[in-house]
């Protein structure tokens, strides 16, 4: 091989080797896993209070229900967004998210009515508590008003008993005690084969003021809905313009409240991000 074509040769095999590198490099680069969102605390509180009532024609109270729901979050998380703008929360190490509380509900049956050709006599108490632990809950901009909608879900175990038993006219009693409604004292649903545990089984809903009509079918009609029966819905979450804290104070009503019933919900939220 002449000189000349030794050192070309030579150069050739510089030059393939440096460009080897670089590939080599550049896919090391392209292959890196994208940086993890820096931890925040999230922190905050929550508070829920139900109460149910049925009343008579005079106005005595023949049954209710009262559920609490008392919880603390204080863990380190790291928050993504989406393309559609929900956050999305990730513990450091993969644990589950927490929620340190309480939920208590109980109801009591108290009805009377001698003339009656069927149940003359009713009389039921209900108790339960729960632990809160898991926390499953979604943060998403709203498409109702400015800011985000918060969904809270709930299914704790709860443990405690529950006795009803119904009176006809011929003096005989019912025990009503393993059945799923409860008589009305209980919203709690039934652990197969086991009277003494339930599940508080609830989803919570909390979103902005209502703003302008959306253009999405869908939210329309929630927005034409909640427009129509105000109090129906828990509105008036306030986010904040960094989307760092959520605050929430408010009550919802289950329903029309007429002089026989009332069923109301009272929430309220604090939820912040912060430096750990």
């Amino acid at each position: 091989m002449q000189p000349l074509s030794v050192i070309a040769f030579a150069a050739l095999l510089v030059a393939g080797c440096g460009n080897k590198t670089g590939a080599t490099e550049a896919t090391e680069v392209e292959d890196a896993p994208p940086a993890k969102p820096a931890l925040q605390r999230l922190s905050g509180t929550l508070s829920i209070v139900e109460d149910w009532a049925l009343m008579d024609k005079a106005g005595a109270q023949v049954a209710t229900r009262k559920m609490q729901l008392q919880g603390t979050i204080d863990q380190l998380v790291r928050v993504s967004e989406d393309s559609e703008g929900s956050l999305s929360f990730e513990t450091d190490g993969n644990v589950p998210l927490k929620m340190s509380g309480t939920i208590s509900e109980s109801g009591q049956l108290a009805y009377d009515k001698p003339d009656d050709n069927m149940i003359v006599k009713g009389r039921g108490q209900s108790a339960w508590t729960g632990k809160l632990d898991p926390l499953d809950f979604t943060v998403r901009r709203s498409k109702l008003g400015a800011g985000d909608e918060i969904t809270l879900r709930f299914g704790v175990p709860m443990t405690g008993k529950l006795e009803t038993k119904l009176t006809t006219r011929d003096g005989t009693v019912i025990d009503m005690s393993l059945a799923s409604a409860g008589f009305v004292i209980t919203l709690l649903e039934d652990v197969p084969d086991q009277a003494d545990k339930r599940i508080f089984k609830r989803d919570f809903d909390l979103m902005p003021a209502l703003g302008p009509a959306p253009s999405d079918a869908l939210a329309k009609m929630m927005y034409d809905a909640m427009k129509a029966n105000p109090g129906m819905a828990h509105t008036g979450l306030v986010t904040s313009l960094d989307r760092q804290s959520w605050t929430y104070s408010g009550t919802k009503l289950w329903g029309k409240q007429n002089g026989e019933t009332k069923w109301v919900e009272t929430a309220k939220l604090s939820l912040k991000l912060t430096k750990p």
